[in-house]
């Protein structure tokens, strides 16, 4: 088969059930998110000469077509077409690319791109659509180029996966193009990132440091299983030491609660092992539980099941998502790799003491300098605070300390860090560290730099990415907006002048409450406002440690304390309520970073990437929110209401019809006439495509003689309508169209989208009355002559000999010929054709009544009685000599010839004609006429 033959075999697809698909809705829909969220076909390319790639991103929009909108946005972002499309594949950080020797930024594409058109729009938009003007009447933007250039960042370390082997492994290696992309934490930007609502991605999520203690055996816990091979997918490490059995592992016996919950015995007792589970409450230990290896350590990576099993079984633990304070007190030395003869540490930074990300690094007491430090721990890349890693090497009648020597030697690195690779961990020190800012004096973004203290070797060689040479900077919002200029960083004793013209300063963190009682807080969106800082759900934690004291006498509020009441707020108060169909919990806390010694105060940023341990697990957490803070952003849901209205006819949709649309979407909820649609959830397509078509404003016929009503047709939205509406018939079962290359002919294919903007821009509005009265027509950009023509000319082709592919005429190319088929030269003799329309009138009678009933079909009955009455009269003479058919097909012509064919507004004639020349009044300026001839 050809690659031709192969390439065409989408566009046979999709044209198939385009017209003969039972699910007639869900694939127009999917047609209408495919113009919304659109791709089109590289040049060259596998996924380009290959069948399966495109229609299995088209897939994406027929599973989520009346689904929710946020997980199409997440299927598309991971999907390796888009990422060709709009270039984020191998898009690599900032530090990525000066580790390898250029100072190149984040690709900005894609990140642009979901926020104009897939997700949000340019301007914020009110309830109804009508845009939110500033103080001085302007609209205001929903995004700048910093916003821009913050988001890029999350569109890092995107790559393609490896090939699945066997068959898949061959030339063609389509899989590679099917299979979801992963993210790389390597080559992913590690920083804070900001958002659109003036904080950071992340905001309003749990601390990490504030999760309860153990919390892999807390409800939420999520377990997915590895299967034999315990190499864990979304955490870092060596495959070589993971698979070796002399490694030290995390098994969990059968009288574990944890081992029998993922274990999920059937009724014989047999495990049954569910490729993922979810806690749904807290596991219960006893005293005898207690005694397991998993209830005396901080965190999990993986677990092993044996139970008397000829193989283990491994599940790896997904911490729930949670970010890290950027900046923080108290903080501790961290290093990689060995140390040598000369005592000299590579890649060393700080680390926050609370959180679980290094491993020991115990020391004799009084060592020697000759004595290295060894690493201990209860299983193989067990990492653990600042404080178990004291009381690790305590156990061991050792000391945490700074390492003389740390080689990969097995006798000396100790048993958990033997045979491993150094770089694959950090291990705590008992040396202090700075967290310190770094300030652009010309935007005010802050970049972090670590301090840590020297070495034995008296070096300090701090990580690139965290020293005072660093390029990753970042918004943050300012106290007042002010942040230090020159002249402050010259007079400020904990700050100095770096080389690059910045300002590298010490910083002091405080962490204060918010609010004191409940009557400070009149609504729950203003308590949304006032808190960035999110909390783990109470019941997560032991029971008793947190009482629900009610709303506080505010409506759908839930308030968690650990001893105060209504009166008497703390920092450890934790507020719950429902926002847009998902649960938050918010703590009542604001954490900001002061620069010592002045007045300067930012808040401190949350991330979710650690710089000390950066896994790829976090990273698809920050992707998450990324989607999101544009999916639950104030703009998305009427932005989208208003570009899916003019994909089902509504070009200008009124602002009451939009309104109820963004209810409904946001409400996830739906009646009419007494059935409900939609799942209940925010955004759910179904329920946002049910108002829209069954809005009483759009089923008013009456509002067709309204001229902002309805819309133009697009081009190929006709063809398929006169294609499903006339009966197009195919001669055999083999023969099936492809209306291949429609996008040069009458300016839309499938998969033939010329950019990402679509086949025409959502605001476009034609010259004249259109524009004249500020509506839109975004149809009628395609709606140029040779277009028109070819398009009204391959119809009359098809109405008088049936499909074909014959040269020289205008027809719609790709239709797989062979024989017997061939090219007619005889008006209605369709014999030859592998298609031809099997319409037939119910009613022969009359030509009034063939008339209406076409009329019907290809305008919906919005043909004028003028233009009725002169068909009519058109086709009398032919009917009158008996040839029914050719009566037909003559009635078909001249409807395809009227704009009621083209439009699904009712015409306006005005009966004068049409004033050709002898103008008076002189042009707006100057102008170029052009003179179109078609000699067909």
């Amino acid at each position: 088969m050809s690659i031709w033959e192969l390439s065409a075999q989408r566009h046979t697809t999709w044209a198939q059930l385009a017209m003969h698909a039972d699910d007639q809705l869900r694939q127009r829909q999917s047609w209408a998110l495919s113009q919304i969220i659109s791709v089109g076909l590289p040049g060259s390319g596998t996924a380009n000469e290959v069948n399966e790639p495109y229609p299995s991103f088209y897939d994406q929009y027929v599973r989520n077509g009346f689904g929710s909108y946020r997980n199409l946005l997440k299927d598309i972002s991971f999907n390796k077409i888009m990422s060709e499309w709009l270039s984020f594949l191998d898009n690599k950080s900032l530090q990525y690319n000066i580790n390898k020797g250029s100072i190149m930024y984040a690709d900005e594409n894609f990140a642009r791109e979901i926020m104009q058109l897939f997700s949000i729009g340019l301007f914020m938009l009110n309830k109804d659509g009508s845009k939110v003007l500033d103080e001085d009447g302007k609209p205001v933007e929903t995004y700048t180029i910093d916003d821009i250039m913050s988001y890029a960042t999350a569109w890092t370390g995107f790559e393609e996966r490896d090939a699945r082997g066997g068959a898949s492994a061959g030339d063609r290696n389509v899989d590679r193009s099917l299979d979801p992309l992963y993210i790389n934490p390597e080559s992913r930007d590690h920083f804070p990132k900001s958002n659109l609502y003036g904080g950071f991605i992340g905001d309003q999520v749990a601390l990490c440091n504030d999760l309860p203690d153990r919390a892999f055996l807390r409800k939420g816990a999520t377990y997915k299983i590895l299967g034999s091979d315990p190499t864990p997918t979304l955490l870092s490490s060596e495959v070589a030491v993971e698979m070796n059995p002399d490694r030290p592992k995390m098994e969990l016996l059968p009288s574990s609660p944890l081992f029998n919950r993922l274990c999920s015995p059937d009724s014989n007792g047999d495990c049954t092992f569910p490729s993922k589970v979810v806690l749904e409450d807290n596991l219960f230990y006893d005293d005898a539980a207690k005694l397991g290896l998993e209830y005396k350590v901080e965190t999990l990576r993986t677990v092993e099941m044996k139970a008397g099993m000829s193989h283990p079984m491994y599940y790896e633990y997904v911490r729930q998502p949670c970010v890290e304070h950027s900046f923080y007190s108290d903080a501790k030395k961290v290093i990689q790799g060995q140390v040598s003869g000369d005592a000299v540490q590579d890649n060393v930074m700080c680390a926050d003491p609370t959180l679980p990300v290094a491993t020991s690094m115990c020391l004799e007491p009084d060592s020697e300098q000759s004595v290295g430090g060894t690493v201990h721990c209860n299983y193989m890349g067990e990492r653990m605070t600042y404080n178990s890693a004291i009381e690790t090497c305590a156990a061991k009648g050792l000391e945490l300390g700074e390492p003389w020597l740390f080689r990969n030697y097995p006798h000396e690195s100790g048993p958990c860090a033997k045979g491993a690779s150094f770089t694959d961990f950090r291990s705590w020190t008992d040396s202090t560290c700075q967290v310190k800012v770094k300030v652009s004096f010309d935007a005010g973004k802050v970049a972090i730099v670590h301090s840590p203290s020297p070495d034995h070797g008296g070096m300090t060689n701090t990580e690139p990415s965290v020293s005072e040479a660093s390029l990753n900077f970042f918004k943050t919002p300012w106290t007042n907006g002010h942040f230090p200029s020159l002249n402050d960083c010259l007079s400020i004793g904990s700050c100095h002048v770096h080389d690059d013209e910045s300002c590298i300063c010490d910083t002091e963190v405080a962490v204060n409450d918010v609010f004191t009682s409940s009557s400070e807080i009149s609504s729950i969106a203003d308590l949304k406002a006032a808190l960035h800082i999110g909390a783990a759900d109470p019941q997560s934690f032991e029971d008793g440690h947190f009482t629900n004291i009610g709303s506080c006498e505010v409506d759908g509020l839930a308030v968690y304390s650990t001893g105060g009441d209504c009166t008497s707020f703390d920092s450890d108060t934790i507020f719950s309520f429902e926002w847009k169909s998902k649960p938050l919990f918010l703590k009542n806390i604001k954490s900001e970073v002061h620069i010592s010694g002045s007045s300067f105060v930012f808040r401190n940023p949350v991330q979710f990437i650690s710089v000390v341990q950066t896994e790829a697990r976090d990273a698809y957490h920050e992707t998450d929110e990324v989607l999101d803070s544009l999916f639950y952003h104030p703009s998305h849901p009427p932005y989208l209401a208003m570009v899916l209205a003019q994909r089902f006819g509504l070009s200008n949709a009124s602002p009451s019809l939009i309104e109820r649309a963004v209810t409904a979407y946001e409400a996830g909820s739906y009646e009419s006439n007494n059935l409900q649609f939609g799942s209940g959830k925010y955004g759910d397509l179904g329920s946002l495509i049910a108002v829209i078509l069954l809005d009483p404003e759009s089923r008013e016929a009456v509002l067709d003689a309204d001229q902002s009503h309805g819309h133009a047709k697009a081009p190929l939205d006709k063809v398929i309508s006169v294609f499903r509406s006339m009966g197009l018939k195919f001669e055999s079962p083999l023969v099936m169209p492809t209306l291949l290359d429609s996008y040069d002919t009458i300016g839309q294919g499938s998969y033939e989208s010329p950019s990402v903007f679509n086949f025409y821009l959502v605001e476009f509005a034609h010259p004249g009355a259109v524009q004249d009265a500020s509506l839109t027509s975004p149809e009628t950009s395609l709606y140029q002559s040779y277009r028109l023509l070819y398009l009204l000319d391959a119809l009359s082709t098809t109405v008088k000999f049936g499909v074909n592919d014959c040269p020289r005429v205008p027809t719609f190319e790709g239709w797989k010929i062979s024989s017997p088929f061939q090219c007619s030269t005889v008006e209605g003799n369709t014999n030859f054709s592998p298609a031809r329309f099997s319409y037939w009138p119910s009613s022969v009678e009359s030509v009034q009544s063939i008339v209406s009933e076409l009329s019907l079909l290809l305008t919906s009955s919005r043909m004028t009685t003028s233009n009725e009455a002169l068909i009519t009269s058109l086709v009398q003479p032919i009917f009158d000599t008996g040839d029914i058919s050719k009566a037909i097909r003559a009635a078909q012509q001249y409807i395809l010839t009227t704009p009621e064919a083209h439009t699904t507004g009712i015409a306006r004639i005005s009966g004068n004609e049409r004033q050709i020349t002898g103008y008076e009044s002189k042009p707006r300026g100057a102008y170029k006429a052009l003179v179109f001839l078609n000699f067909a």
